[in-house]
């Protein structure tokens, strides 16, 4: 199972979960300040709506149009990061 984190135009990011027959959920936040806890409590959240723990994601993927120097885009990859080191 696939967890791809998206981030769009004006700081929305999308949380699609994935596996090989396509998507099984999406949820868009729009986090204004705090990305990170928003983030945070946001997957926690995703995951539990489907039931899921973190333990069962094979692999994280960030997508976006943000800069790759940009603050967003910085927590988003570190996030992805820690999920992938479980």
């Amino acid at each position: 199972m696939d967890l791809v984190i998206t981030l769009g135009k004006e700081n929305k990011v999308i949380l699609e979960l994935r596996n090989k027959k396509g998507l099984i959920d999406r949820l868009q936040i729009e986090p204004h300040l705090h990305l990170d806890s928003i983030l945070i409590s946001s997957v926690d959240k995703f995951f539990k709506r489907n039931k899921i723990k973190a333990e069962f994601i094979d692999n994280v993927k960030v997508k976006g149009i943000a800069s790759p120097t940009s603050s967003s885009h910085r927590i988003i990859q570190t996030f992805a990061q820690a999920l992938k080191s479980q």
